[in-house]
């Protein structure tokens, strides 16, 4: 802007020399004083507004370098958390009670659980790590996605993993599947409808540089005698609401009695439903999908847009379990 108005001025300058050479010429009985005066003005004008075009030149090109040294800086110190291991597996099916979720508070299902390992295998420490996962099931014409609370890591040194024990950790909880879709897509002879399950990790380095890290992996069965089970699972989470019709009615019509009679009936009948499916928890196998993974430098208002999306898990005082009614969680 400065630039502009001293450009403007020397242009001012010009021109009133110029018209002081016109004039002296014009009226060559005036002192020629006049004109040596506008000539000179007019050529100590040109060459200062060219000094002037040639220096905002340089100004501007310093200052896009300083902008790639910055923004070098930033990357060069960046850190790089890094999924190292997964486990994933899915909960033989039992009976919940959700009244937060919408539509049916009541609902047999299994859910679907993760944990993963971190390890930061950059150079510098990555800081306000969040960790987002999703599964996404293609089947049926149609695409459904179960999303999870997020976990955040508030840092990770060089080198450092999380959890820094062996055991224990974070775990993602699916639970919105009431319908068996996952289970029905492990089922599918083409591997490539599979079930996908995502990962998001937003980080920033010591900096401020911001970061956005994704990658995706394909669930597989674990072992080929699964199958019967998802059978056997599916078919008893379709027939739950014809051979339990009558003790759902019967807990609904306790909602607004004592909590000591609602959770014997719950318990009752989860215990009742549990006994009817055979089997235990199923592992499945991870693998990554060639090409998903990727990382990008992000600006500051993108990261406060994709933090401002994410959910956190909600507990209770001690009893560690998510903020729900009565005993529906385990």
């Amino acid at each position: 802007m400065r630039q502009n108005v001293l450009l403007g001025l020397l242009i001012l300058v010009a021109g009133l020399g110029i018209f002081s050479i016109v004039y002296a010429v014009m009226n060559p009985e005036e002192n020629v004083v006049s004109y040596i005066s506008g000539l000179t003005t007019v050529v100590i004008a040109i060459l200062t507004m060219g000094y002037v075009y040639v220096t905002s030149g340089q100004l501007n090109v310093m200052g896009k370098q300083l902008e790639q040294m910055e923004a070098g800086q930033k990357f060069e110190n960046q850190p790089l958390p890094y999924i190292n291991d997964i486990d994933v597996w899915i909960d033989k099916p039992s009976f919940f009670f959700t009244p937060s979720q919408k539509g049916e508070a009541y609902n047999a299902q299994s859910r679907y659980w993760a944990r993963i390992k971190i390890r930061n295998v950059g150079s510098h420490p990555a800081v306000c790590i969040d960790v987002s996962g999703r599964i996404m099931v293609r089947g049926g014409g149609r695409e459904r996605n179960f999303s999870a609370t997020s976990i955040n890591i508030p840092t990770l040194g060089e080198k450092e993993d999380y959890p820094a024990k062996e055991e224990g950790g974070d775990k993602f909880l699916f639970a919105e599947d009431g319908e068996g879709l996952l289970i029905q897509a492990l089922r599918e002879e083409n591997p490539d409808l599979f079930p996908l399950l995502g990962f998001r990790i937003l980080f920033r380095n010591i900096l401020g540089g911001c970061f956005l890290l994704t990658c995706g992996y394909r669930l597989y069965p674990g072992k080929r005698e699964d199958d019967s089970l998802f059978v056997e699972w599916l078919s008893g989470m379709n027939s739950f609401w014809i051979k339990y019709k009558n003790d759902v009615a019967n807990l609904r019509s306790l909602e607004d009695s004592t909590s000591e009679k609602w959770n014997e009936e719950f318990g009752k009948l989860r215990k009742s439903f549990e006994e009817s499916m055979s089997g235990k928890d199923i592992r499945l196998v991870p693998w990554l999908v060639p090409g998903s993974f990727a990382i990008m430098s992000i600006g500051i208002e993108e990261y406060k847009k994709e933090i401002a999306e994410i959910a956190y898990e909600v507990k209770l005082s001690d009893s560690g379990l998510w903020a729900m009614p009565k005993s529906a969680m385990k």
